[in-house]
């Protein structure tokens, strides 16, 4: 069963790549090579999606509302800027750390340099 025939009201507000993912899990012929880069991740990295969809979820309810980024204080939706929040932790989904998407992106990149150099 699809994404769509599950969840009908939902996948009108779902972009495509969220319901081609889940349409390919649900296919028993699909393999890895099959999938999107996106579902490749999901399916590696369980408990930070996980942490997303909780935050995601916290978020959307009003539990938690977005900060400005930690680095240069730009806010979420001024001039076409997007907030992030960073997870350090996964096992703590609702502590984060919110950065733009440049300075998410740099942070990303330094670790992955860091990871490379041990």
């Amino acid at each position: 069963m699809t994404f769509a025939k599950k969840n009908p009201a939902l996948a009108a507000t779902s972009d495509r790549a969220d319901i081609e993912a889940v349409e390919a899990n649900d296919n028993p012929n699909t393999t890895a090579t099959d999938l999107s880069p996106q579902a490749k991740w999901d399916a590696a990295n369980p408990k930070a999606k996980w942490a997303h969809q909780a935050l995601r979820s916290a978020e959307n309810k009003g539990l938690i509302e977005r900060g400005p980024c930690e680095v240069c204080h730009a806010v979420h939706g001024v001039d076409g800027v997007i907030i992030h929040g960073h997870h350090d932790d996964y096992d703590k989904p609702m502590q984060v750390r919110w950065l733009c998407i440049l300075h998410h992106r740099q942070l990303h990149a330094a670790k992955k340099a860091e990871a490379g150099n041990e």
